[in-house]
Order: structure tokens, then sequence, then C-alpha cells
């Protein structure tokens, strides 16, 4: 029977290894991990080495609190040059780093809902100094004493619902050492000394709304009940009249959502061994299968049925002296099931560590080694993310995308705990995992990788990169970009029309046009002579605009246009045109991504609409060679395009993609040489160089059920050299032909071909 408010309270044999304790607590931190949390690839800046202090970093990264929402939607990640890193706040767009007083944010944990989250500054003066951001600002966390250069307070955990954070902090009243009391912290900052009967301990998990805080001391472990202002202890006495056997420094190390379970070890000669605990049934030991001598619990399900942990052949009392350890998962019904050899064909050394679980415990992920522990590698190229589940066994990451049909040639599946303090996340209903990697990408050696996959929940299966999701939708915004400069080439259409021979009253055409960016179509136009040197033109068309998207996607839509135009073009003089224009757009978007490293695409359709301007300003020089021209000018045109949302149907990963709109603003100055053939012809030979300014809008996107983001859509070449070749040859007194080829030659990119063709009637 548990002690209660302190009296009768039993003193265990030892005090709990604070450091191994903490290396065991903090794993279980990231689970039961719910829905997939992605950022930007955290791991930009760090090398993939084997130097044995890179990867005890990326151990104390691997075992500390997960720093994300659970819908998804924030997550505090490292940012920022290797040199000056901080954390940064993500929510789908470029993390925005984090600074306290100008100090650098170490984030440690989140709200669920990611409105609120919690860290340490280190502000030098005062050793790590714990702050909390309550959603409009942050508050420092309360001290039960002056800073002190021997310790800082340490907190560990924040519930569910943003309004309890549970720790340690120093006091001096303790001792003169390192000693920590336990705590919790309100919303507001104000903190408050937890009960224990040395004074000293720790308080490592929090129930989800806030009422049951679990922790530890020199004589056992803790449960608060934080609003009643009361506590049980449970220690060694209590495990021993459970289970009928001597156990000494307890430890949990994880909590279901509500308080009433937990798991962690006790030691047994030296031994770790694993228990359940239940506010009904109190401790229940967890027998391990024959050969194995020691073992710790560390994950647990959401309702507190089914545990996760490790155990080994050999004795070990914390993670690090487990040798060799294999995953384990325990229900009441069905005992331990050793999972790492579950329906796997394994041989020679290998680790296996437990990092997540899914809220039914139905589904475990975590990383093996081919050393005889996590850290006995030589190179975290040892490491790989595994998965096992009731209906599947164990497999690697790999081999489990590979049965799925997904080829990852030259993606390696690490799970190496990474920097935003996120190992290996499994969703809740265990469809959705996310991790750290490598992948090749044509280069030596691989760059890291963030990845994430989804199979099941009515998805096709997948596996991709969070930068190529972020690429995929940036390159959507290539489509603003060609419908401008569709309706820039239909300015320059009208311009040829109204440049050419022109009948007494006016002349009516029709033509059919390209661009190699590409688009075709055609159309129909007329021109009004308003007097001997101003002519009005308007014209009609109706083409197709595509456009290629990253990872072989692509956009189609049809244009219907309308463009009018008034010139005034004298023999010889100030020359000036301007006009305006308005398209159309329906069509359907391709958005390409990778599966793996195939190329697949989900398909949405959308509509949208094109404005445009255009002012031209020129002086027309009559040179002496006979009936030949030169015109120096000047053109600014202006052209928006805006589309509608769409929602993809189709593909591993469809999204929902916002509306957005792309502005381009286009600078010419060229010049112009005209010649009239004494036959009739007349050829234009232009020359322009071209500035382009364009204003990406930002997309905002969402995968459902994964995580959005925004990104800024994709712009073209900011400048290019432009050339033209235009002929008006006349068929007879009232009928012409008339063609235009104008090349492009960007200063990045591929050059670009676009012309039109028709005939022309005077009337």
């Amino acid at each position: 029977m548990a002690s209660t408010n302190g009296s009768g309270a039993r003193r265990s044999a030892g005090r709990i290894g604070g450091a191994a304790l903490a290396v065991l607590l903090a794993t279980s931190i990231l689970t039961p991990a719910s829905s997939a949390e992605l950022a930007t690839n955290p791991l930009s800046g760090f090398s993939l080495d084997s130097d044995q202090s890179q990867l005890l970093f990326y151990i104390s990264a691997l075992f500390r609190p997960s720093v994300l929402a659970r819908d998804g939607s924030v997550a505090l990640v490292w940012t920022g040059p290797e040199e000056a890193r901080t954390f940064g706040l993500w929510d789908g767009g470029e993390p925005r780093p984090i600074t306290v007083s100008d100090y650098p944010f170490y984030g440690i944990g989140l709200s669920d809902d990611g409105s609120r989250y919690f860290g340490t500054v280190n502000d030098a003066a005062a050793f790590d100094s714990a702050v909390f951001f309550d959603g409009t600002s942050f508050v420092p966390l309360g001290r039960l004493t002056s800073p002190s250069t021997k310790s800082g307070d340490e907190p560990w955990a924040l519930s569910g619902d943003g309004s309890v954070i549970v720790g340690g902090a120093y006091s001096a009243s303790v001792g003169d050492g390192v000693t920590s009391v336990p705590v919790y912290w309100e919303a507001d900052g104000t903190i408050h000394q937890l009960y224990t009967t040395s004074g000293a301990g720790v308080a490592w998990r929090v129930s989800y709304d806030g009422t049951y805080a679990f922790g530890s001391s020199d004589d056992g472990i803790y449960r608060w009940d934080i609003p009643g202002g009361t506590w049980d202890i449970y220690g060694d006495a209590d495990y021993q009249s459970d289970t009928s056997t001597l156990g000494t420094s307890l430890a949990v190390a994880a909590i279901d959502h509500d308080g009433a379970h937990m798991t962690g070890y006790a030691l047994l000669e030296s031994a770790a061994k694993p228990f359940v605990w239940s506010l009904s049934d109190g401790f229940e030991q967890i027998a391990l299968p024959d050969g194995f001598e020691a073992g710790m619990g560390m994950l647990m399900s959401r309702d507190g049925d089914v545990v996760g942990g490790i155990m080994s052949g050999t004795a070990g009392n914390d993670i690090t002296s487990l040798v060799e350890p294999h995953a384990y998962r325990w229900t009441e019904a069905g005992g331990v099931v050793d999972i790492s050899v579950d329906r796997a064909e394994r041989t020679g050394t290998y680790s296996d560590v437990v990092t997540g679980m899914s809220d039914d415990g139905s589904v475990i992920v975590g990383i093996t080694s081919t050393g005889t522990s996590l850290t006995n590698v030589e190179s975290i190229s040892d490491w790989a993310a595994f998965r096992w589940s009731v209906a599947e066994g164990w497999q690697t990451v790999a081999d489990y995308f590979t049965g799925k049909g997904i080829d990852i040639t030259g993606m390696s599946f690490l799970a190496i705990g990474s920097p935003v303090l996120l190992t290996n996340a499994i969703s809740a209903d265990g469809t959705v995992m996310v991790g750290m990697g490598t992948i090749a990408e044509g280069s030596d050696p691989p760059v890291a990788m963030t990845w994430l996959s989804r199979c099941g929940g009515g998805y096709e299966c997948g596996v991709t990169t969070v930068d190529g999701v972020y690429r995929s939708v940036e390159s959507v915004g290539a489509s603003g970009e060609t419908a401008n400069l569709h309706v820039d080439d239909l300015f320059d259409t009208v311009s040829h029309a109204l440049a050419g021979p022109v009948g007494k009253n006016g002349s009516a055409y029709a033509y059919g046009s390209f661009d190699t960016d590409p688009m075709a179509g055609g159309g129909v136009g007329f021109d009004v002579r308003l007097s001997d040197t101003v002519t009005a033109g308007f014209l009609v068309d109706q083409s197709v605009l595509d456009t290629d998207l990253a990872y072989d996607g692509w956009s189609s839509f049809d244009a219907t246009s309308v463009v009018a135009k008034i010139a005034g073009r004298p023999a010889a003089g100030f020359v000036w045109e301007a006009g305006l224009a308005a398209a159309w757009l329906d069509g359907d978007v391709k958005r390409g991504y990778l599966n793996g490293v195939d190329p697949v695409t989900s398909r949405g359709d959308t509509s949208g609409y094109t404005l445009g301007a255009s002012a031209t300003l020129g002086w027309r020089f009559a040179l002496p060679a006979p009936a030949t021209s030169l015109t120096p000018y000047a053109t600014y045109t202006v052209m928006q395009s805006d589309f509608d949302g769409w929602t993809e149907t189709n593909g591993p990963f469809p999204a929902v993609i916002s509306g957005f709109t792309t502005t381009t603003q286009l600078i010419r100055a060229g010049l112009e040489l005209e010649h009239r053939f004494a036959a009739g012809p007349t050829a234009r030979l232009g020359l322009a160089g071209v500035h382009r300014e364009t204003d990406g809008d930002t997309i905002a996107f969402d995968l459902p059920g994964l995580f959005g983001g925004t990104v800024e859509g994709d712009v073209g070449a900011a400048n290019w050299l432009e050339t033209s070749l235009a002929f008006d040859v006349p068929f007879g007194a009232s009928v012409s032909g008339l063609a235009k080829v104008t090349g492009r030659l960007p200063d990045e990119g591929d050059a670009s071909v676009a012309g039109h063709i028709g005939l022309k009637i005077a009337y």
C-alpha cells in the first residue's frame, strides 16, 4: 500500500542515479506521439561522421522531450548557422529564430496544440534561466533561490493543455551541491515546491490536464495530486508487497494520458527489472523471457494497457549498460513478446531501442544498431529505424517501404535523434512515421534528410522528404508566371498588328501562336484607324498554357484572353502605345513530388484570371537609307495572375493548396530597325534587354493528417536578352501575311522561343 502525504514513507536502499534515470525518462517523453510532426532539414550544418562526440551529441538530442504540437502544426527546431544555432518556431514556413533578451533559447516542450512552449535561456550570469511562452509573451519561470553557478533549474515536461510545467529546481536549503527539488510551475511562472521526505527529487511527468505529476526521490516514486495538494509515495516496500520481490531505486519512465498508469524499472541485485503500475492494482513486475536478465519499461499506450521497453541478456542498471538489448512489448494478457525477433531473420550483433508507440500499442518504432549498444558503433550509418506491428512483426523501415513496392535506392532511414528532439515519431493510429536519415541525391557523402511516411488511413503508401514537399509546392507558383508571360506575348501580337499595314478604315486578322515555355493557341483581332498616325487594336485569344513543375509535375490551363491597345506611330518622331488585357484561366495542376525516389503526382482542379497593362514610349528616326527607320523605345508592363485554391485527390500525399497571386513587372529597353522593301514586304529586327520583378505570393498548403506550411512561389529569371524578327508580306491590295519570332536568352535557366503567324485583311 502506498504511503500517503508523507506518513509511513519507506526509504529505498539507494538514491536513483540521476544521469542514467534522466536518459531513460527523457526517452519515453517522445511517445506516445500523435500525428506526424515535421520540420525543415534540422541536420544541415552537422557532419555525419564517426566522431564519438558527434554520436553523443545525437544521443543527447535523441533522449529529450518532444517539442512538437500534437496535430503537427507547430514545432521547435534548431535553426541558424552552426556557430550560432538557436531554436526557432516552425509553423510550416521557414523557422523563426527565438531569442529572449538577445540570448539563445533552448526549447524543451510544447503544449498539444502548439500555442505554448517552454525551455531555457543561457544568460551566462544566471546559468540556464527557465522561461515559458504563454501564447503571447515569454514568462520567466520562478526560482526557489537566487541564481547559482552550480546548478540551474530543469523544467522537464509540459501538460498537454499547457497549464502546468514540472521539473526540478535548485534549492540552497537542500544542500550546497547540485541537488534539485521537485517543483511545478503555473502558467504565470509561479513556482511551487512538491513534497518529498528529504526535500530532494525531480518531477519527470505530468498528466494531460496537469492534475497529476510523477517524479522520484530517495525513498521512491511520487505521484502528486497538484490541485489537491496531496501525494502518494511508492517505495521499495510497496514494490515488494505487490510483487513479492525485493526491488530498490524505483524509476518512472512513462505514464498514460490520465496519470492512472506508469511504467519504469526497479533494481534487483543491480539489475534493472521493468514494471507496470496502475492506481487500482499497484505494481506488477514484468516477467522477462528466459535468457534475459535486465530490462526497462520505456513507453506506454494512451490507456496504459501496453508497455514497450528493452531487455538484455546481461545485467545492467541503466540504458547505457544493457548489452545488445532487444525490444519488447508487454500486455497483461500476453506478457512479454520479444519484438526484435518476431517474424524477423536477424543474425550477428545488434541492439534495439524503442522510441515510439501508437496510441493503442499495436505499432512500435525505434532504432537498431549493429553495435553492442546504441553508442557502441563506428558511425551513425550503423543505425537504422525499425518498425514492429502486431500484423507484420519486426522489420527495418527500409524493408517495410520496399515491401510496399516503393523504390528507396540511395535513401537511408537512420532515425538518428535529430536536433528537433524527435527521433522517430509514430502517429496515434500507427499509419504515419517521421524520422531522420540521408539521401544520396548524386552527392558524396549523402545529405541529411527529414523523411515522413504514411501507409494506411485510406491513402496510398508513400515516403517522401520534407524538403521535397516544400520544393513541390514552391514549383506550383510557376503557373502564375506562365500566365503573366502569356499576356505579355498577346500585347506583342497586338503591337505587331498595329505596326503593319492598316486599311483606310482598319483591318482584321486571324493568327496562331506558340511559346516553348510552353503555350499554343490562336485568335482573331481587328484594328481601327482613328487618324493618320493613331490606331486602336483589339484581340480575342484562346490558348492552352502548360508549365513544367518540379519532380515531373505540370499544370495545364485553358486561357481565354482579350486585349485592347492604342498606338501612335508617325513616320518619324514620338511613338507611343498603351494597352490593357484580361485572361480567364481554367485547368488542373499535377503537383510532382517523390515517393521514395520515384516521381509521382497528385492532381487538383482550379481556375483564375490574369490582368495586365502595358505602356511604351519611343522615338522613331528616319535613316538615310530609303524606307528605313530606327526606333529606340522603353516599355513597362505589369501583370497579375490570381488562382483559386484546390484540393488534390490522388497520390500518396495529396495536399490542399491555397489560392495565390503572382505579380510580374517587366521593363524593356530596346531598339527596332524597320525596312520596307521595294517589292512590298516589311521587316523589323528587334533587340531588347528585359528586367523582370516578380512577387511570387506565399502559397499555403496542408497535407491532411500530416502537416502544413507556407512557401514562396517559384519565380523565373530576373533578366534576359530578347531578339526578334518580324515580317509583313502583302499578297494583294488588301491581304497580307504577318509573322514574328522572338528568342529569349535568360541570365539563368533555359532559352525559349515564342512566335505567331497570321493573315490580315484591310478594309
